[in-house]
């Protein structure tokens, strides 16, 4: 089993519940069954597709994350060139599940050529009868950099905290905003001048309701100048027979928003947004070679002690070579931010206890995300951060 930034571990065997997949012949819904002798035989076989309508067919199954779902496969899927795949507006969605946008095909490959850049407000689901192979990148992070939100993160589910913004004094301090959280605990904003800066709240429930959705935002730093980064987006592979990869997922959240001290204001920095979710489904799974990250983005740093002085932004994870986004640091290193959680899902780092004399407090570091597998897994990757359960 892998434990933070791993390299080179070889995955314990995962459970499945294995099913055939095959055609039927009634219009009911895909809901899973013990079918007795409903498939015409006299043996409890566990979940099958009895269920499923004419030229359907099924995968996953009642232990994964959403159950069996059954499709019309169509034809081979093939993503051979960089692709930006909005799962909102994209034609290839089949949204009959209205709150996830899946790509159906008989079988689906992301080549070595081709990045998979899936933003959006619903997960991305790649659903395939047979087999998903990807040798590329699939790219569900959200970044800072170029201000983009993975598919399905930030959900209703989050609960960072904004830092606290005074008006009682002059000139005006902001606390950092926490980091998020997800399976791991976001870092504590930190307070700068204020009297609240959440220095030991975390940025939301820890280990909530995992399922079908991406991570949470950061918190804003005091005074709403320094924005809570996004949490890293939702991508679930499941295939009727099996999964290899041998490229990248990543589904990072994102490093808090700077901020830029005035005449009147010292802004805390924002939090840094969570890790989102990264699912594998399919009898059998290979990972040889694989990098797949869920990792916290850092927290900026708050405005200084000046008038004019910018905080930095916090860090995204990187993938090569994996990194938890780091904190953004300012000249007076009280107003610095917090690095986003180890891939090991310890607690994001906390911003700054107290800033300088006057500055904003350092947004928290974010929380790690969730990689979950449904199935046999087998292979060397070369890291997981955090955990492949």
């Amino acid at each position: 089993m892998v434990r933070g930034l791993s390299v080179f571990a070889v995955f314990a065997l995962g459970c499945y519940q294995p099913k055939s997949t095959l055609e039927c012949d009634d219009l009911a819904s895909c809901t899973p069954v013990s079918d007795g002798a409903v498939d015409g035989d006299a043996v409890d076989d566990g979940p099958i597709n009895d269920d499923a309508g004419p030229g359907e067919l099924c995968a996953g199954t009642s232990n994964g994350l959403i159950g069996v779902k059954c499709f019309i496969p169509g034809a081979d899927v093939v993503f051979d060139v960089n692709d930006t795949f909005n799962t909102d507006t994209d034609g290839r969605c089949d949204t009959t599940e209205n709150t996830a946008c899946f790509v159906v095909g008989n079988s689906i490959v992301v080549n070595a050529s081709a990045t998979l850049d899936a933003l959006g407000m619903r997960p991305l689901v790649l659903w395939s009868a047979t087999t998903i192979v990807i040798s590329g990148t699939v790219d569900a992070s959200s970044r800072s950099g170029v201000v983009k939100l993975g598919s399905g993160a930030n959900t209703t589910m989050c609960g960072a905290l904004d830092g606290e913004a005074r008006i009682d004094i002059s000139p005006q301090p902001g606390g950092g905003g926490t980091g998020a959280s997800y399976r791991g605990g976001g870092g504590g904003g930190g307070r700068g001048r204020s009297t609240n800066g959440n220095t030991t709240a975390l940025g939301g429930p820890v280990g909530v309701s995992i399922g079908l959705r991406g991570g949470c935002a950061g918190g804003n730093g005091g005074h709403n100048l320094g924005s809570g980064g996004n949490g890293g987006g939702a991508v679930y592979l499941m295939a009727g027979a099996s999964i290899q990869v041998t490229g990248v997922i990543n589904a990072s959240g994102a490093g808090g928003g700077t901020a830029t001290s005035s005449s009147t204001q010292r802004p805390g920095g924002g939090g840094g947004g969570s890790g989102g979710l990264i699912g594998l489904e399919a009898p059998t799974i290979n990972v040889t070679n694989a990098r797949l990250i869920s990792l916290g983005g850092g927290g900026a740093s708050g405005g200084g002690d000046f008038d004019g002085a910018v905080g930095q932004k916090g860090g995204d994870p990187v993938v090569d070579p994996v990194a938890r986004g780091a904190g953004g640091i300012q000249s007076a290193p009280a107003n610095s931010g917090g690095a986003g959680a180890a891939g090991d899902c310890s607690i994001g780092t906390g911003g700054n206890v107290m800033a300088g004399i006057t500055g904003g407090g350092g947004g928290g570091g974010g929380g790690c995300g969730y990689i979950k597998a449904f199935g046999t897994v087998t292979g060397t990757a070369i890291a997981t951060a955090p955990t492949l359960d």
